[in-house]
């Protein structure tokens, strides 16, 4: 993660130099004596209006059209390699840059390059020395300093991160990637007011650089600067329309708002931009769910399930959603996973079992609960609910048991695997009494209560 910050910034950095780098080039430093021609159209000029409109590659054909023969000058070998490390090949930058720096060991630019393509190379201790030769030479070498502050930053070393960050914006104000990367320092450290009066500098700076506000959204969020934060969401999706987060996060501001609609449309948006990423899923299901519309809903959580089998929350509602839909094999699979990551919490391994029974396994189901059975403490009211699957004459037992029991979540429970095993054996009528008891406990805590009131609504309903 810190190699792939590392490389983000460095990216950033290198464009926002290149505004400066690519300019007409110094006679003093091409000779008075060269023989390129000035087309009519100079050649520079074309190179920086590729460059602002964000098409590094044909300005680097437009350079090699134009310098190629002439390769000698060190702003044509810098403006080179400048443009090879835009388009991300560092190995090819390397080359002009070495040979500035053996002309001219000193030549702070080059050095600041070469420091960006061992960044890009992951050669960190390669860049840092780079970095510190060149503010030995350039103490206040505004590039420099914020590129030594994004490794801090990067490996977590705030302290030092801040200190490079505050004298590059010393040695020049308007440095950009500074004003940035101290931001990104100052999010961190959950200092959002001053994070936010950073990311306005910024933004007078680059008012179409969309992460800036995206950055500000969320230091404004945290402010409890709901309108404002949806503002720069907003100008943030206008002007890169495809990035994921801003989706995700306005998303969030307009699930926290009750605006489910809205919100829905901002995770659909981010699952089209990133199909195979997980959390868009995690918001829309839980959307869709409560909603009403399950069968929608268990599409995100089986896709979740897909795309991160580590997230064990999604693992309950599966079970619980496909009980509901008499999806009885998928319930079964859903509660057995939920189950692993709780292996004491014996209602979700009896819930796979009763599952599986329901779908008509009943080997595999009796097998499972056999296994179960031998786990559970013989005083928890929850043996004598898995023995009634397994065998009927433990119903009076079970039945005389819960008049006894304290524990108003085991009485709940029970109740609601009484009504599980009644339904098995086609007495409705008994099973719709012990659904009530669960609905009358409104223990809102238990899947078990979810259960048996989705089941009672349906019944109301139809």
């Amino acid at each position: 993660m810190q190699r792939e910050l590392r490389l983000f910034f460095s990216i950033f950095i290198i464009i926002f130099f290149l505004g400066s780098c690519v300019s007409e080039p110094d006679r003093s430093t091409t000779g008075e004596g060269s023989s390129i021609e000035s087309p009519e159209i100079p050649p520079y000029q074309s190179i920086s209006a590729h460059m602002a409109a964000g098409d590094p590659q044909q300005a680097l054909k437009s350079f090699e059209e134009a310098y190629s023969e002439h390769p000698e000058a060190t702003e044509t070998k810098l403006l080179y390699a400048s443009l090879l490390i835009t388009i991300g090949d560092a190995d090819r930058a390397e080359e002009p840059l070495r040979t500035i720096l053996a002309e001219n060991p000193e030549h702070t630019e080059a050095l600041y390059n070469l420091a960006l393509v061992r960044g890009m190379q992951s050669k960190e201790e390669e860049q840092l020395e780079l970095l510190e030769r060149l503010l030995d030479i350039d103490e206040d070498h505004p590039q420099a300093l914020s590129a030594l502050g994004e490794i801090h930053l990067a490996d977590g070393q705030y302290k030092m991160a801040e200190e490079a960050f505050r004298r590059s914006l010393d040695s020049e104000p308007d440095n950009f990637v500074a004003r940035t990367g101290y931001s990104h320092l100052l999010l961190k450290r959950q200092d959002y007011e001053e994070a936010e009066e950073q990311l306005d500098h910024a933004i007078e700076l680059e008012p179409n650089y969309p992460y800036s506000y995206s950055d500000r959204a969320a230091a404004r969020r945290a402010q409890g600067d709901q309108p404002g934060a949806l503002n720069d969401l907003d100008r943030a999706i206008e002007l890169d329309p495809d990035y994921y987060w801003n989706y995700i996060d306005r998303g969030k501001i307009h699930l926290d708002a009750g605006e489910l609609d809205k919100a829905l449309k901002d995770f659909d948006r981010a699952a089209a931009i990133r199909p195979h990423y997980f959390l868009a899923y995690v918001y829309r299901g839980g959307i869709r769910e409560d909603q009403g519309k399950i069968t929608a809903a268990l599409e995100d959580y089986r896709r979740l399930a897909e795309l991160k089998p580590d997230y064990q929350p999604v693992y309950e509602s599966i079970g619980v959603l496909s009980f509901q839909q008499e999806l009885f094999e998928d319930a079964a699979w859903g509660f057995a996973k939920h189950a692993e990551l709780y292996p004491r919490d014996y209602s979700y391994h009896l819930m796979a079992g009763v599952a599986q029974l329901f779908a008509g396994n009943s080997e595999a189901g009796r097998k499972y609960l056999q296994q179960l059975l031998e786990r559970i403490p013989r005083e928890n009211i929850l043996h004598l609910a898995t023995q009634i699957f397994l065998d009927r004459r433990y119903e009076d037992r079970l039945l005389t048991k819960l008049k006894e029991e304290s524990n108003l979540n085991q009485k709940a429970r029970a109740h609601f695997y009484l009504a599980c095993y009644y339904k098995l054996h086609d007495q409705q009528r008994l099973a719709n009494i012990h659904l009530l008891e669960v609905d009358d406990a409104n223990l809102y805590s238990l899947f078990e209560t979810e259960l048996a009131q989705a089941e009672i609504r349906e019944k109301e309903n139809s």
